[in-house]
């Protein structure tokens, strides 16, 4: 227990001193979703709307997904059980989702959001709607991945981290397809919180030693 407890604490120094600008958060824990990190994912296993994650490891809150599609040029815009070789897809000519994720209510000094999306069609617009605090656009990487779907990964810095934040996606094409949505976040403590850390962490070394 005291082996894995020490792990944990080390495993949560790294993460905090180490750069995450990468397409996939490197600092994802396994499991997921472990303090300071949260982890949601959308597989759209019903046509529920607003849609809650069907995993939700989160322990500020339940995120929440709002979803439109508009008819494509046959009028088909709805939640399909499959499609286009996918189970669980939202399909129109245009799909909008604005995804609303709860945060710490400390204000740490910043946060990393990173969002992946399952998806066919053309990624035209994204963008956290938060105007009252500090927003950086990290980048993003798009990969095709076989029968013209394809997984975008897109990531922001807030400072400091909100009480929550809106993300708003958009895709277009006659045949915008959405198959599935994760949303990590990781909310990063000022640096006399991670002294603390760094403090505790070498506290359990040392008391393991003796």
């Amino acid at each position: 227990m005291k082996k894995l407890s020490i792990f944990l604490i080390c495993q949560l120094i790294f993460v905090l001193f180490s750069s995450t600008a990468l397409a996939v958060p490197a600092w994802r824990t396994d499991p997921a979703g472990q303090e300071p990190t949260t982890y949601q994912e959308w597989t759209f296993d019903t046509n529920a709307n607003p849609a809650a994650p069907e995993t939700d490891l989160n322990s500020y809150g339940t995120a929440s997904m709002d979803i439109y599609v508009s008819g494509d040029a046959w009028g088909q815009a709805d939640w399909y059980p499959t499609w286009n070789g996918r189970d669980g897809v939202w399909h129109g000519d245009v799909a909008q989702l604005t995804i609303a994720v709860p945060n710490n209510p400390i204000p740490n000094l910043y946060k990393e959001v990173w969002v992946e999306v399952g998806y066919r069609g053309f990624l035209v617009d994204w963008d956290i709607q938060n105007p009252t605090e500090g927003v950086t656009y990290l980048g993003q990487t798009i990969e095709p991945v076989g029968d013209g779907w394809s997984t975008v990964n897109i990531g922001w810095m807030i400072e400091p981290n909100p009480v929550d934040e809106i993300i708003y996606l958009e895709i277009l094409d006659s045949g915008a397809d959405v198959d599935y949505v994760i949303v990590d976040t990781i909310c990063i403590p000022e640096p006399a919180t991670m002294s603390l850390l760094s403090l505790g962490g070498l506290a359990l070394v040392r008391r393991k030693r003796s």
